[in-house]
């Protein structure tokens, strides 16, 4: 059950031998790539496999059974997608996310460790067939005073090459329940040019700092608009804990700004561990990106209609994000 290395995959969700010459394609206008300091899941996953190298002394080739798998979240129909034979074959997909995944067996019990960098998962993951023990099962993810995160991961009782990632979100007496599938029968190799592209168009961004617990303490929060666009700053540290919203508007042009606004950023920026200025920077270019109406209304147009494509949908019809997704992947 060991999985190839990275460095040499013999094996793809996508089987390009399958592919007829009317099936070439169109090569793309734009390539995404990954920017050092500006990790999406896909970039912390890599990360993640590339320290998991320091492991292999003692777990000899730990690391190059290490691979991306994919996963799509929040799937509605759960049957009918499993009932495919592989990512694949499912004409309507999103792929917004991976991770890390490692087949193992355990006294001849198969199961499959999993990492989730990208989710802020503060714990390795154990998956087994059998459901017995090490089994991971139900484990609390987020647990604050208005909300409660729990996750649990189990294979797929009809389609064992996925495993399902059950999210149980309990505000107050309300219970909501998610479900998303993990394709961890085969590398996925589109991690860049599917799920970073897919990323780009999304309406919340964000630059987060968080513990080791996987809690946030400190960064910005916005979700883009076609007008009147603002971000939420806030902190989380000991005895530190605010929050304030301020216009993009304010940040255009090289404009001064209020000392007051200036220390907040700065305490902001040290958490992030960024260069001096460089948060100030990036609110600046942010905010000019954001004066460009014709983009913007084109990329929220194009997200529109990849959800509600994927969700066999009119395109026009309205969507609202999870309020508590915080930057995506």
């Amino acid at each position: 059950m060991q999985m190839p290395s990275l460095e040499n995959l013999s094996l793809a969700e996508k089987d390009h031998d399958k592919t007829t010459p009317q099936e070439t394609r169109q090569e793309p206008l734009y390539k995404p790539v990954l920017r050092s300091k500006k990790l999406t899941c896909v970039g912390l996953a890599i990360e993640l496999i590339n320290k998991w190298r320091e492991l292999d002394e003692e777990f000899p080739n730990f690391s190059k059974s290490s691979i991306l798998v994919s996963c799509e979240q929040e799937v509605l129909m759960v049957e009918e997608y499993v009932a495919a034979e592989g990512p694949d074959n499912i004409s309507r997909v999103d792929k917004e996310h991976v991770m890390v995944c490692v087949n193992v067996i355990i006294d001849g019990r198969p199961g499959v460790i999993l990492a989730d960098p990208g989710y802020h998962v503060p714990r390795i993951i154990t998956v087994m067939m059998d459901e017995e023990d090490p089994h991971t099962g139900w484990f609390t993810q987020l647990d604050l005073p208005k909300c409660r995160k729990d996750f649990c991961y189990i294979f797929n009782e009809i389609n064992s090459n996925y495993v399902e990632w059950h999210e149980k979100k309990t505000k107050g007496s309300k219970i909501h329940m998610e479900t998303s599938l993990i394709y961890v029968a085969r590398p996925y190799l589109e991690g860049i040019n599917v799920t970073i592209r897919r990323n780009l168009v999304y309406e919340t961004r964000s630059i987060l700092a968080r513990n080791e617990n996987g809690y946030l303490i400190a960064g910005i929060v916005f979700e883009i608009r076609e007008t009147d666009n603002e971000f939420t700053l806030f902190m989380d540290v000991g005895d530190k804990k605010w929050k304030s919203k301020y216009k993009f508007c304010l940040f255009e042009n090289d404009a001064v700004l209020p000392e007051q606004v200036l220390a907040k950023l700065a305490e902001v920026n040290t958490v992030l561990r960024f260069e001096d200025g460089e948060l100030l920077s990036t609110l600046r270019s942010v905010a000019t990106v954001l004066t460009d109406h014709m983009f913007v209304t084109q990329m929220l147009a194009i997200n529109k209609f990849i959800l509600s494509y994927n969700r066999n949908e009119i395109p026009d019809v309205e969507y609202q994000e999870d309020e508590n997704q915080e930057g995506g992947t």
